[in-house]
């Protein structure tokens, strides 16, 4: 189960910004990803070391310490339990789909415009 975590909560949180967001938390959970592995990967061979005396002390020496990290583990579960089980909709669930032949003005504007009725120039006057 652990090596769902990351696609689980990628998946989750691709869900709850819009489209044009979604390459941006892709990449920042990504960023955090690795910098949390590289601090854990520092951490924790310093503390082994730390707590085994540089290997001198049995493993068991370690028991404490992690066992209060799992506990910490334990507890987050349980907090998630406690999380709604249908999270929002995205922003763009929320607006109003725009009807076949329209065009969407600006972003974030909101308003569909038909087609038809805009009126296009480049610089000339209609013929």
């Amino acid at each position: 189960p652990m090596c769902l975590q990351f696609p689980i909560i990628s998946a989750i949180k691709s869900n709850l910004v819009s489209q044009e967001e979604q390459g941006l938390v892709q990449g920042a959970l990504a960023a955090a990803r690795v910098v949390a592995t590289a601090l854990a990967d520092v951490f924790f061979g310093w503390f082994f070391r730390y707590a085994t005396a540089g290997g001198t002390l049995p493993r068991s020496s370690t028991f404490v310490p992690l066992g209060g990290v799992a506990l910490l583990a334990v507890v987050a579960f349980l907090l998630a339990l406690s999380l709604p089980s249908k999270p929002p909709p995205p922003p763009d669930a929320a607006r109003p789909p725009v009807s076949e032949g329209a065009v969407e003005l600006g972003a974030g504007s909101g308003k569909p415009v038909d087609a038809n009725e805009v009126e296009l120039s480049v610089g000339a006057d209609p013929l």
